[in-house]
Order: C-alpha cells, then structure tokens, then sequence
C-alpha cells in the first residue's frame, strides 16, 4: 500500500473492521467450510422474532393508550441494545415506521430511545434513511428540544443517514434524491449543529455533533461538492466551535466520552481540527488560482472503497441504551 494511501484511510471517520475474506483456493478446504456455516448462524435472530414484536409492542403500545413507563422504558432499552445485531434489527426494520409515530410528540426520553433504535436499524437497512418523517422528525428535535439525549440521538440518526447514503448512492441512484435532502436539511440546521458544539456542556452531545461535522466532510451532495461540510466552515465557525468545546467541555471530559470501539470524542475533536484548515486552503487555493498539490489525506469523492463500505455502516450502529444519557 502506498504512503498516499495510508494516510487517505488515516483520515476517514472511525470505522469498523470488514469481515474476513477467504481466498479462493481456500474455500475448498472443509475447516473454511464449517467457519462460513458457522457464521452463516450468525444472521439467525438470538432472540425469536415474537418476543422482539411483543417488545416493540411495550414500547410503542397499541396506539391508543401509552404504556406504563417503566414497562415502556425496559422494553425499549432491551430493543435499543438488540437492534445494534442485523438480525434483530431486521425484524424490527419492517415495524420501524412504528417507532417514528412513537417519537413524533412523545416524552423527550420516549422520543431519544425511539430515535436510538430506528438508527441503528438504519444503519442495517439503507432504505429507512428515505423516510421523510425521520428528517422532519429530526428537524423539530434540533429545533425545538433542549434536551441533551434527544439531541444526541437527532445528531447520530443524520450521521448515519450520511455515512450509509454515502456509500449506497453509487449503487442505486434512486437513492440519491435521499442523500439531497439529508445534505439540505443538515445545511439549513448548521447553525444549531455548531450552537451543539459550541455552547453544550454535555460532552456525548458535543462528540456525536463534531462526529456527524466529521462524516460531512465526506459527504458530497447532488453537485459532487462537500456542501454541508463547507457550510459549516464558514468564517471559521467550525474551527471556532471545535476550541470552545474544548475548552468548556475540556478534552478529559471528550477523551472519556466513547463513541464506539475505535473512538472517542476527543478523537472526532482533532479530526475535524486537522479536517478545517485544510478545508479552508483547498477552498482560498481554488478562488485565488494559487497552484498546489492537495493533501494525500484526501479521497476521491466518486471512490469510497468497499472497506469503508462496512465500516461505516457498523459505525453508524454504535449507539445503544448504554448510551442514552446519564443525566
């Protein structure tokens, strides 16, 4: 691999491990053949389909009445931690419309839990990032909710839409009306998203708003430009909001805040510090005609690799109901 490489990956967003590959001449063997039964049990659900119904069920109750909400509150940490697994969340995926109608005018706690599923289910099934009542629905949480959960959860379910829009839009385009409105409502809330960063003192708020500012970078819109990234950039906001929040917040507080398996908030922090003045160059080289070579760091646009292909996606599912809020 080359040095230009290397550093091109260094710079993408935390993302998972892909899974094994076995060679060809290897797929003969009978061990390769047990490990890929094996992992062929790996997509049957752990938990049978009727007993994640009647949970959903808990959760979302029967229309009419809501549950009781310490029932309510169980069922739905228990589906929040299974929906993280592709086939429970499967299960859930055809009821997840459920979970918008649950959301839209409930409890903020309701509303951040049933946020906090249907995201991570998203993550697993591209097609639900086509819901307009999820964008709406993350609208008026942006707009209107103070509560630091739910704007968590507001902030991951349009990083995931991003990360896994991002890579699906080249192979269907049918999508791609989809990742323009993402890109578009992400715009027209910039000033909330950098506010998020800049002014909470809840460090799991600021970390999933500097990681959802961090997937934008790479996600180009209907013009193939970076727009919600550049939006953000503007005047340095970015670059402003990110030395507040380390300053307010203080890097302990992001460092000890983990996003999943490969980073923490303090790791999003210095990507997008490293990310915006480079921004910033490549766009004052272009209006000014300086010649120059861009960074090595980074990527084609119209070529994300497969790697990051299932990378993203299981980064985009690391939300569970260990962490919802603490406060």
């Amino acid at each position: 691999m080359s040095a230009q490489a290397e550093n091109e990956d260094a710079d993408m967003p935390p993302l998972a491990d892909a899974p094994p590959v076995q060679p060809a001449e290897e797929s003969k063997q009978p061990e390769t053949n047990k490990e890929e039964d094996e992992g062929s049990d790996e997509d049957a659900p752990l938990i049978e389909p009727l007993t994640i119904l009647k949970l959903l069920h808990g959760f979302c109750g029967d229309g009419t009445t809501p549950p009781e909400a310490d029932k309510r509150e169980k069922a739905g940490q228990l589906l929040w931690d299974l929906s993280a697994t592709k086939a429970h969340a499967c299960v859930i995926g055809p009821h997840a419309s459920t979970l918008l109608d649950t959301a839209r005018g409930a409890p903020d706690r309701v509303a951040e839990v049933a946020l906090g599923i249907y995201t991570n289910v998203c993550g697993w099934l591209p097609e639900l990032a086509k819901s307009e009542d999820a964008r709406e629905l993350v609208a008026t949480a942006l707009v209107g909710s103070e509560d630091p959960g739910l704007l968590t959860e507001s902030l991951r379910l349009m990083q995931t839409c991003f990360l896994v829009l991002r890579e699906e839009r080249d192979r269907s385009k049918l999508l791609k009306p989809f990742a323009d409105a993402w890109a578009s409502l992400a715009i027209s809330l910039k000033t909330r998203v950098l506010f998020c960063i800049e002014n909470s003192l809840d460090a799991r708020l600021v970390a999933r708003a500097l990681e959802l500012a961090f997937a934008a970078r790479f996600f180009p819109d209907h013009d193939g430009d970076c727009d919600v990234f550049d939006a953000l950039c503007v005047e340095d906001a970015l670059l402003k909001a990110v030395l507040d929040a380390l300053q307010d917040v203080g890097s302990e507080d992001l460092h000890a805040t983990k996003l999943d398996e490969h980073g923490d908030g303090l790791d999003s922090a210095l990507r997008v510090w490293r990310g915006v003045p480079f921004r910033w160059w490549e766009a004052t080289r272009c209006r000014d005609g300086v010649e120059g070579t861009p960074s090595p760091r980074r990527r084609p646009r119209d070529a994300p690799s497969t790697r990051e292909t299932r990378r993203s996606s299981s980064s985009a599912r690391c939300g569970r109901a260990s962490s919802a809020k603490s406060n």
